[in-house]
């Protein structure tokens, strides 16, 4: 009769070398530093009205699932 535990662990250990191979850490140094970004475009301010916020929740359809939030529709 074979031993399964030995060839679970065989597997297991051809997988961890395959992705070992596959992904690996990279050195930091290879990279240029990000330069700082100044954005040179003048913006107006944003308004957000609280007609504009009733509006945007009417819009909700309460027959689906919650979203990335975790808070159904009809919760909110």
């Amino acid at each position: 009769m074979m031993n399964r535990g030995k060839s679970a662990e065989s597997k297991a250990d051809a997988l961890c070398k395959f992705f070992s191979t596959a992904f690996c850490n990279e050195i930091d140094e290879n990279y240029e530093p990000l330069r700082d970004r100044i954005c040179l475009k003048d913006c107006s301010p944003i308004s957000v009205t609280e007609q504009d916020v009733l509006e945007c929740l009417s819009k909700l359809n309460t027959n689906k699932s919650e979203g990335p939030d975790l808070l159904h529709p009809r919760v909110i």
